[in-house]
């Protein structure tokens, strides 16, 4: 077993969550073709037969956001989010442990903030002032519930989020110090 966060850059994740985030990701990676392929389409279209669409670009957006959304989890999962590795390398074990908990800490604080931004902005594109279910459109041509969507989706990946940073706050209490 790993003896702290450091080693396992680029292992497999130890949890469940963990472990199942990643699979789906990968599942999920495919999208960032489609959103090539429907692209690509839509330049042919437009250039070469003068019949330009009114859906690719929301559906482009809409893809590629809800990717990169859950590219944050992904991250978590894998321990490949951004760190100052000079830095985190140069300290002694017990120190990059104490690293790895203010890591965690600040990603639930941040996390906390974020899903309270999350939850006014899901609340606000899902249902009017009154209470009453009315999803956000785009207001364009098509005009899709792209919007509604991608912030419904913020809200559950920060909860995902959430949920994987407490998990790994455990896993850091229960391992022993180096």
């Amino acid at each position: 077993m790993p003896s702290s966060f450091k080693d396992r850059i680029g292992a497999e994740p130890e949890g469940i969550l963990d472990r199942w985030v990643v699979r789906f990701g990968n599942v999920l990676s495919v999208l960032f073709l489609v959103a090539v392929v429907i692209s690509i389409s839509e330049v042919v279209s437009r250039y070469a037969f003068g019949s330009p669409t009114a859906w690719v670009h929301e559906s482009t957006i809409l893809i590629v956001g809800l990717c990169l959304m859950y590219g944050g989890a992904y991250c978590l999962a894998k321990n490949e989010h951004i760190r100052i590795t000079l830095l985190y390398e140069a300290l002694p074990p017990r120190y990059r442990r104490l690293a790895d908990f203010f890591n965690v800490t600040v990603v639930l604080v941040y996390m906390g903030m974020l899903a309270a931004a999350a939850w006014g902005m899901s609340r606000k594109a899902w249902f009017t002032p009154r209470g009453e279910f009315r999803l956000e459109t785009t207001g364009s041509a098509w005009n899709s519930v792209s919007p509604a969507i991608l912030k419904g989706f913020l809200l559950l990946v920060v909860i995902l989020m959430t949920v994987q940073a407490i998990l790994h706050l455990v896993r850091l209490i229960r391992k022993r110090g180096d």
